[in-house]
């Protein structure tokens, strides 16, 4: 097996990292290589602690501070993943995740950047949206320039790039897609303030242009802190004035505006979980439609059935009939045998359609009862 120092020279991304454990932090050295996931327990190591094939990465995602969302919340929490002596972010191999911590925001962005790519993309722009980056809400273009920072933390130009690192980036990001829609992609970033610079730095390709992240993006929130200010604003009760003067009350002015694109995240993310909500209840209502149409042809026969019999009920009800009267042989004055043909009704020969039923294999006689 290969030392730390060995792997130190070949790896794509590596460094020390501060790994979670059933004791607490724990110092490790980890490394990426094109191939691999690897850590070690001290750099002077020689063989490593736990090495996998980088494929096998689920998902890398960073670490968002919880935030109580209320009414006297005053959002001054930072939009970062800090915990006490670092930047934390989760690494998800097959089924087991593991808590890890960097000591810079820098440092954590590039991990993610290094790592991000093995990742298999669950959700990915499909090729008619990703040409259009206009039609895309200010969350999807808020992962995008995510993107765009952690790659640019991996080759150390957080603090400052140029338009060609950007459509280096968006070109590994989108690699289907031609010059002019990663122009049109960046352009997009630009106006939308992820990403600050010339605002014809994608409109002018003769002149490279210097480009930067803002300091603090938008602050993510939670799904529980989501259902807290969806609460809170749905409310009848709601005062937006007075909410405003609170939070003024509570920061400084110049929050007031990544508030703003708080509350603009917010309502891109509650619209698009009512269009899943409206998708999946669409879905049942086609589905119980389906079975309604079923219930109401099953009723139709039924009720065809029903007329059958009544009409079956009418035509014998119509014809007139001679009651028989079955009585036991011993009571019989003048019995007929069961054995022989039954005697004609004697109204039969007076036309009035009398007629005597003849029950066989009993032991009973069969006297006409019809005067």
């Amino acid at each position: 097996m290969v030392s730390a120092r060995e792997v130190a020279q070949v790896a794509v991304y590596g460094g020390p990292l501060e790994k979670k454990g059933r004791t607490g932090w724990k110092k490790k050295y980890f490394y990426v290589t094109t191939t691999q996931w690897i850590y070690f327990d001290s750099m002077d190591a020689t063989t490593p602690t736990f090495a996998i094939s980088a494929t096998e990465i689920v998902s890398v995602e960073e670490l968002q501070a919880a935030n109580a969302t209320s009414g006297d919340s005053s959002h001054s929490a930072p939009s970062t993943s800090f915990t006490n002596k670092g930047f934390a972010f989760n690494v998800t191999v097959g089924k087991k995740k593991t808590e890890l911590r960097a000591a810079t925001e820098d440092d954590r962005d590039g991990w993610i950047g290094a790592l991000m790519p093995y990742v298999a993309d669950v959700a990915p722009l499909s090729a008619t949206h990703s040409h259009h980056p206009k039609s895309r809400s200010r969350a999807e273009l808020a992962k995008v320039a995510d993107y765009i920072k952690q790659q640019m933390a991996v080759q150390k130009k957080k603090t400052s790039f140029t338009t060609h690192d950007v459509l280096q980036a968006l070109g590994r990001k989108f690699p289907d897609l031609s010059d002019t829609d990663l122009l049109a992609w960046g352009e997009t970033l630009v106006s939308a303030q992820l990403l600050l610079g010339p605002s014809t730095a994608f409109k002018d390709t003769s002149t490279i242009s210097s480009l930067h992240l803002p300091d603090k993006l938008a602050k993510k929130l939670s799904a529980s802190d989501r259902s807290k200010l969806s609460d809170l604003m749905s409310s009848p009760d709601f005062d937006a004035k007075a909410y405003a003067e609170s939070f003024l009350k509570r920061n400084s002015p110049d929050k007031i505006d990544s508030h703003c694109h708080v509350l603009l995240d917010q309502k891109d993310v509650i619209i698009h979980e009512l269009k899943a909500d409206i998708c999946a209840n669409y879905t049942t209502f086609l589905a119980a439609s389906t079975e309604i149409r079923h219930m109401e042809n099953h009723v139709s026969l039924m009720r065809a059935a029903i007329v059958d019999c009544k009409r079956a009920l009418q035509l014998l009800q119509s014809r007139p009939t001679c009651i028989p009267a079955i009585v036991s042989s011993n009571h019989c004055s003048s019995p007929t045998s069961l054995e022989s043909p039954p005697p004609a009704c004697p109204h039969n020969s007076l036309g009035e359609g009398g007629m005597v039923v003849h029950v066989p294999g009993t032991l009973s006689q069969i006297f006409c009862l019809c005067e």
